[in-house]
C-alpha cells in the first residue's frame, strides 16, 4: 500500500513539474537532527541560529568555539581528494576519534567513550562492552 501512495505522489510531481526529480536522484534536506522538517528553502534559516542563517554567512564561515575556521574544497571534475585548508583529506588517519571524550584507532574495532569519570570501551572484534570507573 505504501509503494503505491509513493508511485501516486510521485506521478502527481512527474506531471506538475514535467518530470519526477526522485528519478534523478535528487533528494533534499537540512542538517538539523530534531527529526523536524520544517523548514522552506526561501525561509531557511540555518541549522546554527545567526551563524548561518544567510547563504552569505553559510558560504564564509566564522570561527568556531575555539576559534578554528576550514575550508572544504572538493573536485568534481577531477580525480582528486577533498581538501580541508589546502591539505588533501587522509584516508586512513592514526586515529579515527581523537578528543578528550571519544577516541578510536583507524581499523581497530574499539571505540572508547570516557565522560564524567566513567570510560564505555566498546569492542566489535569481540562484540564486548567494558564499562568502569577510571581515575580523574
Amino acid at each position: 500500500r505504501c509503494d503505491e501512495k509513493l508511485a501516486a505522489d510521485y506521478q502527481k510531481i512527474e506531471s506538475k513539474l514535467g518530470f519526477n526529480p526522485y528519478k534523478m536522484g535528487v533528494t533534499a534536506g537540512a542538517d538539523v537532527h530534531s527529526g523536524y522538517q520544517g523548514n522552506e528553502e526561501w525561509d531557511w534559516k540555518g541549522a546554527h541560529g545567526n551563524l548561518d542563517d544567510t547563504p552569505k554567512k553559510r558560504l564564509n564561515p566564522v570561527p568556531n568555539a575555539t576559534g578554528e575556521t576550514a575550508r572544504l574544497t572538493m573536485y568534481v571534475e577531477e580525480k582528486r581528494l577533498p581538501e580541508v585548508n589546502g591539505e588533501p583529506i587522509d584516508l586512513a588517519p592514526a586515529k579515527v576519534y581523537d578528543c578528550p571524550y571519544l577516541s578510536s584507532e583507524f581499523g581497530s574495532g574499539v571505540v572508547t567513550v570516557r565522560f564524567g569519570g566513567r570510560e564505555l570501551v566498546i569492542d566489535s572484534n569481540n562484540d564486548t562492552v567494558i564499562e568502569r570507573a577510571i581515575a580523574k
